[in-house]
């Protein structure tokens, strides 16, 4: 009899963002590694109409439960963190229940606070809280273990006495990724322009408040060459306004395309469309040390060579072999490194393919054995 894992998310579930993206696939490994998983979830008001296997394009090898939910976020969202807080606590007070009942079960989740609602869970944290505080302490000191993304978290943790801490950077779905896609064929099937050189960018283009760099890719682009555009995927709506007025302020709007968000699914046709790939991380505590960017390895596995902010966070994964690193928030050295990649095009063909050939340990299948390893 398989082993039984509940993993408790506290979101919308489909989600467009990439947090929902990272759990399916945890889940679905988890289960290829012998659990018999269940994906607990809120029951919130969702735009998204497709089921999780269809907006993810994965077989969902787990089972979701929709536990009734107090969605204050839906009819009250002005209220921002404390209308979270409410739905989280009403939410938590019913996964409570539900893990009682299943008293063999092992219990992952994201949430810290889940922690306070039993000690056999495995606890995954992709930020340090500025502090840690009695509540965090004792929670943290409690669980059955600790998963974090970067050696720095750890560190972190050791020196507040938690010892029991993993490093799991995040991953990547390698069977998306079609080998043979040319960059031509790829640009045809999306319609996108064959007669230019494109730099490309993939994910939401602010963070937890913050600009992640693609301000300054917009200065970027106009220091390059005319025959260079700038390719953005995905933002929200209100954030691509934001970033079309700042192209035009720049002079540039006609030399950037934005396409919006679109299907996981098709993120590795734009990404093998692209003559390079860039991840402009800015010097921010949260970008320095706790970021295990999803993007990054789905760059590494589109063959594709990339520019990258020279972060302790991105150094975990990738050396000079792999990646043309360039000092954060430097609009000379980024426009000096992506030249460097689109002028060499045999250094920069060797960087992508050791790039590749690194991911390859990095698939959810490989994290998952890894964590569950640890667990044991």
């Amino acid at each position: 009899m398989n082993k039984e894992l509940i993993y408790i998310a506290t979101i919308r579930y489909p989600t467009e963002k990439a947090h929902g993206v990272q759990i399916t696939h945890m889940c679905r490994a988890f289960a290829l590694q012998g659990y018999d998983v269940t994906l607990v979830v809120p029951k919130r008001k969702n735009a998204i109409v497709q089921d999780a296997a269809s907006y993810y394009g994965v077989s969902t090898d787990f089972r979701i439960r929709y536990l009734p939910a107090f969605d204050m976020l839906a009819f009250a969202p002005w209220l921002g963190k404390v209308a979270f807080l409410v739905h989280a606590f009403f939410f938590v007070l019913l996964a409570r229940l539900y893990v009682m009942l299943r008293p063999r079960a092992l219990v992952y989740s994201r949430d810290w606070f889940v922690g306070l609602v039993t000690r056999r869970v495995v606890l995954e944290l992709h930020t340090l809280p500025k502090t840690l505080g009695r509540l965090r302490r004792w929670v943290y000191g409690r669980v059955k273990s600790i998963i974090v993304l970067t050696a720095h978290v750890q560190r972190e943790f050791k020196k507040a006495g938690i010892a029991d801490v993993l490093v799991a950077p995040d991953a990547v779905d390698l069977t998306m990724f079609d080998e043979t896609l040319t960059r031509d064929a790829a640009r045809k099937t999306l319609s996108l322009p064959t007669d230019v050189r494109l730099v490309g960018y993939v994910g939401m283009f602010r963070t937890l408040g913050m600009d992640k760099g693609v301000g300054l890719l917009m200065e970027m682009i106009g220091q390059l060459p005319d025959d260079v555009r700038l390719l953005l995927v995905g933002g929200t709506p209100a954030d691509i306004d934001v970033y079309t007025a700042r192209a035009q302020e720049l002079g540039v709007l006609d030399r950037v395309l934005f396409v919006g968000r679109v299907p996981h699914t098709s993120v590795p046709k734009y990404l093998a469309a692209c003559d390079v790939l860039v991840a402009p991380f800015p010097d921010h505590p949260h970008y320095r040390y706790a970021m295990s960017p999803m993007k990054l390895f789905e760059y590494m596995a589109a063959k594709r060579p990339m520019v990258v902010s020279d972060l302790p966070s991105l150094r975990d994964i990738l050396d000079e072999s792999m990646a043309m690193f360039f000092a954060p928030g430097s609009i000379e050295g980024l426009v000096t490194s992506v030249s460097s990649v689109l002028n060499e095009g045999e250094k920069s063909a060797t960087m992508a393919m050791h790039a590749y050939r690194a991911v390859q340990t990095h698939s959810w299948e490989h994290r998952a054995l890894r964590i569950v390893s640890h667990i044991d």
